[in-house]
């Protein structure tokens, strides 16, 4: 056999893409005037949850409530970050110490998972519950 020529060749392999997006949320608004009846109001309380935590991946929970469903939309929350921040929480004294109602009878829960800064990873979210308790109105 004969070399009539060389010619140097590249390849390029281009990089992965990320398995995850760098974020994601999931909400789910709570109605309190299905069990409160009457003068009754909404105590929020206890947000617990059940998630992993891959390295460098979190979930940041935001509690909003407001006097309609439709108001949940623009209502201002509280804020915190899970694994920093352990399972169960109290809702209701978060919204207390940031100057907020924590007795109005609609809730929205909002879970937006981090994925890893190279997106290889994220957090996976099982299960959350929230509770409240039905207390006298002033």
């Amino acid at each position: 056999s004969i070399v009539l020529g060389t010619t140097p060749v590249r390849i390029v392999v281009p990089p992965l893409a990320p398995a995850y997006p760098a974020s994601g949320a999931y909400w789910r608004d709570f109605d309190s005037t299905t069990r409160c009846t009457g003068t009754e109001v909404a105590r929020w309380r206890a947000l617990s949850w059940t998630a992993t935590y891959p390295a460098g991946t979190s979930i940041m929970w935001t509690a909003s409530s407001a006097t309609t469903a439709a108001g949940l939309a623009a209502a201002p929350g509280v804020s915190f970050t899970s694994p920093a921040t352990p399972s169960p929480q109290d809702v209701g004294d978060r919204l207390i110490a940031a100057g907020l109602p924590a007795t109005l009878p609609f809730m929205r829960i909002r879970a937006t998972l981090n994925a890893s800064p190279d997106r290889s990873q994220a957090p996976v979210l099982s299960a959350f519950n929230l509770i409240f308790e039905c207390v006298p109105g002033e």
